[in-house]
């Protein structure tokens, strides 16, 4: 048992380092959840052995963890924003969207967003937020919709301009 404690805490003390893959892979998000399962497997755990560390474990943990829990529930729901999004912006392989399809659509779902008046002071905020960085960005998002072949993105021009360089490096040398 004592080893599976010591594994435990461990693997507690390596979910508190957690930093996030942004956009999606939000670090806090992801750790809040693995340290919500450690509470469930803890309680699982004592539900077989009676372990006295392991209670104090389960005990703060829970407490812990509790004054986040409506925080955790609207980030997660601003990351499901985030990601849909991203779905609308993805080009579609089978079939093509023209750049007025896109903005409409982009347009029509940060409406319904911001129109939630229903939502909590945060999501709400961040509703806003992802309205106005949109709009800032408006003039040149769509453009890669009616041009072939032009990046998507700043990462992915950059990526070409490597790609062509390396190539004619390899020409020459």
């Amino acid at each position: 048992m004592d080893e599976l404690i010591s594994s435990l805490f461990a693997h507690t003390r390596y979910l508190l380092t957690l930093k996030g893959r942004p956009p999606f892979n939000l670090a806090g998000l992801e750790t809040y959840e693995r340290l919500n399962h450690l509470v469930q497997l803890s309680l699982k755990w004592l539900s077989h052995r009676l372990e006295p560390r392991l209670v104090k474990f389960y005990q703060g943990l829970k407490v812990a963890l509790a004054p986040f829990a409506q925080t955790y529930a609207e980030l997660q729901l601003g990351a499901v924003w985030l990601r849909d999004l991203a779905d609308i912006l993805a080009p579609c392989e089978t079939f093509g969207r023209s750049a007025k399809q896109v903005a409409e659509h982009l347009s029509g779902y940060l409406d319904v967003l911001y129109q939630q008046r229903e939502l909590p002071p945060l999501l709400h905020e961040f509703s806003g937020h992802l309205d106005t960085v949109s709009q800032s960005y408006w003039p040149g998002l769509f453009h890669c919709y009616e041009v072939e072949g032009l990046a998507r993105t700043n990462n992915d021009l950059e990526s070409h301009f490597r790609d062509l360089q390396h190539g004619l490096y390899t020409e020459f040398v």
